[in-house]
Formats: structure tokens, C-alpha cells, sequence
């Protein structure tokens, strides 16, 4: 039986990242993916600044762009009492069809010589000395030196591995409908109109989660997320928020939702990715690796998959698991302080209540350096913005209490030049 560097379960953007990478580092990779491709998921399907760069630098962008839906440069944050803030970036985000991306995407793995098996669902592992051998209900063996679990919410490997630590995350559940075209195109043409582009819309619903809007090109991506054990009322939600949008003038008439998409997005509150006797690594939704303020995934994706590859050539090199460890420093410098420090810290305390989510959308709205911050967060522009946004807040918490009484029910902020780094 052959022995692979390295088998990859998953063929997400994580799968793909780990997967061209390991392939640019000459090694010899294998992906399984339980479902025919393209396969589903369900989420805004927003690209941010940062994973484009991540793109870039991984040298696929070019490919990708080719079927991006729709380029956007701003976005419109409503409060639970409908103050708004329409904002203008400079550089762009893209909106995508996540099953045609993610497709895509694994495609430029294939094509560097990746070997692909569609349709091969692992249902067993055995971990030995010196590889791992991931079984399928057929019968069928799959031998390779080390494994990068890129699995998403399915934890295969974690599952067999340690259960505790699933049991320590949350879950986001996202549902909605992501083609909804019925008056898109009149909408569309309306927000290009009366806000002079057309935005990303996220609708704070006084609690943990938002509705958003995403353009596509024939269609609304239209859905709500907030934690799985405040999931219910699903349609009242997004009714509810709809309603809202609508009396604030983001959309010109109101809109008849069906609910015909789910999913869940795990988010982690610390890093435990590596496992060197098991000779295995996670990556992406496997991992955790959800930004906890807004439970975007594919920047995490990227960036872990990367240092993954990474960090299992060097083990490979050394003939020694125990340098599996180097991953989870190094991916902690990249997105650890963000995402599981102040990202955290800044979740925790925005959604604490519809008071406070009022008061700190009306803060950034009545303070433009606040709010650069924020955007800059948000789009994943630079590492440790997050603690910038956190310690301005502390620092400047009185001041931008009496500043937000002051500024009125909408604001429309232009951040030419910025965010620093797009």
C-alpha cells in the first residue's frame, strides 16, 4: 500500500489551502471529501480584503477572481433601534458562491498534482508510530506520514482524538436563503441610487448574531447567525430584521423569506490544534478557527491551512512529529491575538445586550478613528488590530458614551485611504 507525505480530510478552503501548499513544498498529497464537488455549504459567502491578499499570495487570485459574484467597496451597519452607518472602504471585498469557490479552489489543487478521491467518506482511523491510515466504509485504506484534518464541523479527527475539546466551543447557526432573487436586481439598482454603491448589510439584532444582505450577481445571500443554543424563532428573525431595514430605507420594500439553508460554524475560545503522537494537525472549522465577533471563516481558513502545509514539511525534513508544535506558535502570531484574546473579549462584551450594541454602533458612528479600527478588524487588513480596537475602547469609554448620545440616527463615513494596508 502506498504511503502519502500527507492525506488531507476536506476540500474547503482549508483542504485547499494546506493541499497547494504542501504541493509547492514538493510533497506527495492526497485529499478526501465525503460529498461530490461542488458540495454545500451555507454562509454570507463574503471574501474579505485579507483572504483576497491571502490569495494573492498564495498565487491563485487571478483564477478565483474570474468567478467572483460581486466586487463591493462599503457596507451599512444597522443598530437594534436602526441608527445606521453606511461606510465607504477604500480596496474591495468580494462575494462568491461558496460551492463553486470552494470547488474551484480544490481544482488548482488537482491541477498542481494533488490526487483527489470525490464521494470517499473516512469513518475510521488508526493512528501508528510512524503514520496514519484513514479507513472508508468500503473497506478501502488510505496510508499517509502525517494528516491535516481540514474536516470543518464534522471533527473527524478531534472525535477520536479528544472529545472534551468540542464540547469546549460554541456553535454558530446560520440559516437563510442564499438566491433570493425576487426584485434583487431592483434593489440592487435602488442602493446604487440612494447610498451611491452597492453595500454588505449587517443588521445587529440585539443579541449574540446579525442579519446580513450580501449582493450576489443574479441574487440576495440573504441570512441570520447567531449561537446555537439562542437558535429558534427562525423566521421571526429574520422577518424581524427585514422589517427594520426596511423602516430605516436600506431596502425599498419589504421581503418574503424562506428559510431553505443551514449550517453550523464552530468557534473555539483557545488553541489546541496539534496532536504530534497522533501525528496530525487541524485546520480551519476543524480547528475553531472563527473569528468570534463576526464568524467569518475563510481568512482562518487560508492562513491555517498555509502554515499547516508548512509546518508538516519541516517535520517530514526533520523526521521528528514533535515539530508539528511550531504550528500553533506560529499561527498564533498571525490571527491568535484577534481571534482568541481581544476578539474574544470583544464579542463577549458587544453582544452582551441590545444596550450595549446600541452604544457601540453609535461610539464608531460619532468617532471616525474607531471606526477606521473597526473596519480594519473586520476586513482582516493587519494583524492585532484587534487589540487596538479593544484599548481604544478602554481608554476612550466615556468620552465615546457622551459622543454617541450626540450623533444622529445615520451617518455616512468615507475612509479614503483607509483601511491602512487593503
Amino acid at each position: 500500500m502506498k504511503t502519502y507525505d500527507l492525506v488531507i480530510i476536506g476540500s474547503g478552503p482549508s483542504g485547499f489551502s494546506s493541499s497547494f501548499t504542501a504541493l509547492k513544498e514538493n510533497l506527495d498529497v492526497i485529499i478526501l471529501e465525503k460529498e461530490k464537488l461542488p458540495r454545500d455549504k451555507y454562509c454570507g459567502g463574503g471574501v474579505t480584503p485579507g483572504s483576497i491578499k491571502m490569495l494573492e499570495k498564495l498565487g491563485v487570485k487571478n483564477e478565483i477572481e474570474e468567478d467572483v459574484e460581486r466586487y463591493v467597496r462599503g457596507g451599512a451597519i444597522v443598530s437594534p433601534r436602526g441608527s445606521i452607518a453606511v461606510i465607504e472602504f477604500k480596496g474591495e471585498a468580494w462575494v462568491v458562491n461558496r460551492a463553486l469557490f470552494d470547488r474551484k479552489l480544490i481544482e488548482l489543487s488537482v491541477s498542481e498534482g494533488a490526487e483527489l478521491k470525490e464521494k470517499w467518506k473516512a469513518t475510521s482511523i488508526a493512528f501508528k508510530p510512524d503514520h496514519v491510515e484513514v479507513m472508508n466504509n468500503k473497506g478501502e485504506k488510505i496510508s499517509a506520514r502525517y494528516l491535516i484534518d481540514a474536516s470543518g464541523t464534522t471533527n473527524f479527527t478531534l472525535n477520536r482524538i479528544d472529545k472534551n475539546e468540542i464540547y469546549k466551543r460554541e456553535f454558530i447557526h446560520a440559516w437563510g436563503d442564499d438566491s433570493f432573487s425576487h426584485g434583487s436586481k431592483l434593489i440592487v439598482k435602488w442602493w446604487k441610487r440612494e447610498l451611491g454603491m452597492v453595500p454588505l448589510i449587517f443588521s445587529v439584532s440585539g443579541e449574540w448574531g446579525y442579519l446580513w444582505i450580501f449582493p450576489k450577481r443574479e441574487a440576495l445571500n440573504i441570512g441570520f447567525g447567531t449561537l446555537l443554543t439562542n437558535s429558534k424563532l427562525h423566521v421571526k428573525k429574520l422577518n424581524k430584521g427585514i422589517t427594520l431595514l426596511r423602516k430605516v430605507g436600506l431596502i425599498p420594500f419589504n421581503l418574503n423569506i424562506k428559510i431553505k439553508r443551514s449550517w453550523l460554524i464552530p468557534v473555539s475560545y483557545k488553541l489546541k490544534l496539534v496532536f504530534p503522537n497522533y501525528r496530525t494537525l487541524l485546520v480551519g472549522d476543524a480547528g475553531g478557527l472563527t473569528n468570534p465577533l463576526t464568524g467569518e471563516g475563510i481568512y482562518g481558513a487560508l492562513v491555517s491551512g498555509m502554515l499547516a502545509a508548512r509546518t508538516v514539511k519541516g517535520a517530514l525534513d526533520s523526521d521528528n512529529s514533535l515539530n508539528l508544535k511550531k504550528y500553533e506558535n506560529e499561527l498564533y502570531d498571525l490571527i491568535g491575538e484577534d481571534y482568541f484574546e481581544y476578539g474574544i473579549k470583544l464579542a463577549k462584551a458587544f453582544y452582551s445586550s441590545p444596550k450595549v450594541e446600541e452604544l457601540a454602533i453609535r461610539a464608531a458612528m460619532s468617532d471616525e478613528r474607531l471606526m477606521r479600527l473597526i473596519i480594519e478588524y473586520l476586513l482582516h487588513v493587519r494583524k492585532g488590530v484587534g487589540k487596538q480596537v479593544y484599548e481604544y475602547i478602554k481608554k476612550n469609554l466615556p468620552k465615546l458614551a457622551y459622543k454617541s448620545l450626540l450623533i444622529g440616527k445615520k451617518v455616512k463615513l468615507s475612509l479614503d485611504g483607509a483601511p491602512a494596508g487593503i
